[in-house]
């Protein structure tokens, strides 16, 4: 899941092609091409919070996989105003383009059909926990900025 969300995001921000035309900020830390190592680390982390939640609510493994990957996309639309105003990253125009959440939608279905096949289990007080502070710290920034 690291070196695949790191992949994307190399080609994402090389081409424009994937998620559209953007650019990482200096508050990421250290880059390799352009792209923050911890980026890496942030597709880890919504990908197994997401699926350690879903999975509590959702029995059959291809729902589990849907499910999974449209709350990472609705937790991108809240991530996206908070990362511009934090200097993560920075859209073409300040627009952050339909394509972002279309490919979003795409690489989370591939990130979950990848721990699908290795049967990873995710306890759901963790995937809770993760998907809970993620949203508490993107909005209550975007609440009072």
């Amino acid at each position: 899941i690291f070196f695949l969300g790191f992949l994307v995001e190399l080609i994402g921000v090389k081409t424009g092609f994937l998620f559209g035309d953007y650019e990482y900020g200096s508050s990421l830390g250290v880059k390799i091409w352009g792209v923050p190592l911890i980026i890496g680390v942030n597709w880890i982390i919504l990908v197994l919070g997401s699926r350690g939640l879903i999975n509590y609510f959702v029995i059959n493994n291809k729902l589990q996989i849907v499910f999974s990957a449209v709350l990472m996309v609705l937790l991108d639309f809240i991530i996206e105003p908070v990362a511009i105003l934090l200097d993560f990253w920075s859209w073409n125009n300040d627009i952050v383009p339909i394509q972002n959440y279309i490919m979003w939608f795409l690489v989370a279905i591939l990130m979950q059909n990848l721990i699908s096949k290795h049967s990873v289990s995710i306890p759901f007080k963790l995937g809770f926990s993760i998907i809970l502070s993620q949203f508490l710290f993107f909005i209550i920034i975007l609440i009072f900025n």
